[in-house]
């Protein structure tokens, strides 16, 4: 089974000088099959017990947001404050999205189902 490498923003407060927001990046490794976090070296998982193989692919994250390499590239390079306010747009766009295209089902169904039936 696959190791999982995910490299997570998270907001760790402000600093008591500027008012900033710290914003750190964690890097964590996880079993493919329960999801535990694991050492990057472990050879088996300490929760299910899976043959642990090398990370095969990284996953990257902000909250409960999975961002897209290109995101997560242009967010590293910003300041913390440049950071969070980035992090947060991104969050909302991705939350607001699934709403957006249910309403869209709702407001026009008609329209809808003829697409449907065009396929």
């Amino acid at each position: 089974m696959k190791t999982i490498k995910q490299q997570n923003f998270l907001p760790r407060g402000y600093n008591r000088q500027t008012g900033e927001p710290i914003v750190e990046e964690v890097e964590e490794f996880v079993c493919a099959k329960c999801f535990f976090i694991v050492e990057k070296d472990d050879k088996f998982c300490g929760h299910c017990g899976e043959k642990l193989d090398p990370p095969e692919h990284v996953k990257h994250w902000y909250g409960n947001t999975q961002l897209t390499e290109e995101e997560f590239s242009r967010v590293k390079k910003l300041s913390s404050k440049e950071k969070l306010a980035q992090l947060n747009a991104i969050s909302a766009t991705k939350a607001i999205k699934p709403i957006f295209e249910k309403n869209r089902m709702l407001i026009e169904p008609e329209e809808n189902k003829a697409k449907g039936k065009e396929k």
